[in-house]
């Protein structure tokens, strides 16, 4: 397993390793994610975020196929009247391959975002996970993340408070 910056030569097998996960996710939140969205769309949404300076992309790749990927930003963000400046790597994602999950490949991904992180002096890595992504918030636990707070949200549509998309 190799895993190394992402280029823009990278963006087709990005795109086409993203559309299992982005169904999952359309699937548990359809009042929230498209399910197949245009290829075009999606390869233009990522050429944008790797081409932007504070983006930094991994993939990891095993005979010169992509079967996972990183993205993460680095932040800068002022002060307001009531938080201090400060700086952080925000981990937007990860996915994985699903015939190559749960063999330590989001683990090596986020160990060599770390070890970015770490170069940058940045003291944590931030992220947000969605509450039907059980595997993926078991696998930031056991990595070492921890809550700092918690979303929740009061549909206004009568959908009752104990559905699974609640």
């Amino acid at each position: 397993m190799k895993i190394r910056r992402a280029t823009l030569a990278d963006i087709p097998q990005l795109v086409t390793l993203n559309a299992p996960t982005q169904n999952e996710h359309a699937e548990a939140m359809p009042e929230k994610f498209r399910t197949d969205p245009p290829v075009e769309d999606v390869a233009e949404a990522f050429r944008e975020s790797i081409d932007e300076p504070s983006s930094f992309w991994l993939v990891a790749e095993t005979d010169c196929e992509v079967v996972g990927f990183l993205k993460s930003e680095f932040r800068d963000r002022e002060q307001s009247w009531c938080t201090i400046p400060h700086r952080t790597c925000y981990l937007g994602g990860i996915v994985v391959a699903p015939s190559h999950r749960r063999k330590g490949i989001g683990r090596q991904l986020v160990e060599a975002l770390q070890h970015e992180a770490r170069a940058q002096e940045l003291p944590q890595i931030e992220l947000d996970v969605f509450g039907f992504n059980g595997a993926a918030k078991a696998m930031y636990e056991n990595l070492g993340f921890q809550p700092v707070m918690e979303r929740l949200k009061l549909s206004l549509d009568g959908e009752k408070p104990d559905s699974p998309q609640g």
